[in-house]
């Protein structure tokens, strides 16, 4: 559909991209919600907590996308330019959702420990790292949380060329 409009090739993987990142922040939203949802709440008065939610995401999605984008004002840095760029973008997006998911992961593990959010407090962990350390190490499956991290991430970044690939079987001889 948006092939139609004859936007450029930027544009359509940046808004696929968009769509990728809202699932990701929704399922990781709606996750949270099913494993921490307060007692007698109901799901309609969830409703605009989820709504506000999803208007926060859009927000650091497009900080995330806009280099993207913005880099592509110049032809020779596009992601659609080279094999080269392709790989720099696509790994710039599996570097930014290493840490995305990494900061998930930890404030799912802080509510279920703390039954509060990740915040600054977390930094006083910093004070004295090898206990903290050790502390986690005891607390959680590390090796599996982060071997699954590294698994996932790689699975996304084989989506993010996918969808690359995808726009330019789509795209190419139609002068986009």
């Amino acid at each position: 559909m948006l092939i139609k409009l004859r936007l450029p090739k930027t544009l359509l993987w940046v808004f696929n991209l968009l769509v990728i990142f809202v699932l990701i922040f929704t399922v990781y939203r709606l996750l949270t919600l099913l494993a921490f949802k307060p007692q007698g709440e109901e799901w309609n008065g969830l409703m605009p907590s989820l709504f506000l939610g999803l208007r926060f995401d859009l927000r650091w999605i497009s900080i995330i996308l806009s280099p993207i984008v913005i880099a592509s004002l110049v032809p020779e840095l596009s992601p659609f330019y080279s094999i080269r760029n392709r790989r720099i973008w696509t790994w710039y997006l599996a570097a930014i959702t290493f840490v995305i998911v990494f900061f998930f992961a930890a404030d799912f593990g802080a509510i279920s420990y703390n039954r509060t959010h990740v915040g600054a407090s977390a930094l006083n962990f910093l004070e004295d790292p090898g206990i903290s350390i050790k502390m986690l190490w005891q607390s959680y499956p590390l090796i599996w949380m982060l071997l699954g991290l590294v698994v996932m991430v790689f699975m996304l970044r084989w989506m993010f060329r996918k969808v690359h690939v995808y726009i330019v079987s789509k795209t190419d001889g139609k002068g986009i």
